[in-house]
């Protein structure tokens, strides 16, 4: 789901701002623009109002170099993220208002994949897609299922929100998900809330690629230091090979 995003200027709160800064996210979007800044073609599939705020957030991703010409225009919201960033001890607060959304809205046979599929090598969704109801679960796995017969590599970012649905509900979508996904992202916790790892696993890189038969996974160990920055890093494995990366610190 392609999402307005407005956030208050200055790091003000919420409670303070007079006015809000205007942008355009979504968790596959943000990946699609770093890919196109990379030079890889990429484009999204999503679905947005014909009036003119759809037409502005397809314009912002255009502007990175997204092909947005697959994303079907119907409804009559989008969807939106209010965003209050942190500061010092302040954790960031994220509200959203994503009820009755046009992506919402969507049912399976509103897509052409054979269209939107077609020169594609790659297929990657998140977590946020299965948790906007039945109608987008159902058109999702139409999707996955088409790549699937098109040899298309397929990955799964978890990406939980808790604040569109609860971990029972995450964890038993998400099961039914992974048989059909080559590459899954997420992490050490994820593997055990949502996939079904015990916690006492020794390897749960490995386990969890044997348990839904993987290509690959990936685990991102997120940790907040005392003076409010995150450290990240990441562990792959990838056709049985095993890589890890370097800490990284972001203030």
């Amino acid at each position: 789901e392609l999402l307005l995003r407005l956030d208050p200027p200055r790091g003000e709160r919420l409670l303070q701002a007079g006015e809000l800064v205007v942008s355009f996210t979504g968790g596959e979007a943000n990946t699609a623009v770093a890919l196109a800044n990379w030079g890889v073609p990429v484009r999204l599939v999503s679905s947005v109002p014909s009036h003119e705020l759809g037409q502005a957030c397809l314009n912002h991703f255009r502007r990175f170099g997204v092909d947005v010409s697959h994303i079907v225009r119907s409804g009559e919201r989008l969807g939106i993220l209010y965003v209050e960033p942190g500061a010092g001890p302040r954790a960031p607060k994220v509200i959203y208002d994503r009820q009755q959304t046009a992506f919402r809205a969507l049912q399976p046979g509103a897509i052409d994949w054979d269209s939107t599929l077609s020169g594609a090598d790659w297929f990657h969704f998140t977590g946020t897609a299965p948790a906007l109801g039945t109608g987008v679960r159902l058109l999702l796995r139409e999707g996955l299922q088409a790549a699937r017969e098109r040899g298309l590599t397929i990955s799964f970012d978890s990406s939980y929100r808790s604040l569109l649905w609860s971990i029972a509900e995450a964890a038993e979508e998400f099961q039914q998900l992974l048989p059909l996904v080559d590459l899954f992202i997420g992490s050490t916790s994820d593997a055990v809330q949502f996939c079904g790892l015990p916690e006492t696993e020794p390897d749960p890189l490995r386990a969890l690629a044997a348990r839904y038969r993987l290509r690959g996974v990936v685990f991102i160990e997120r940790e907040m230091t005392p003076t409010g920055g995150q450290t990240y890093g990441a562990t792959a494995l990838m056709d049985s090979v095993q890589a890890g990366s370097r800490q990284h610190e972001l203030y």
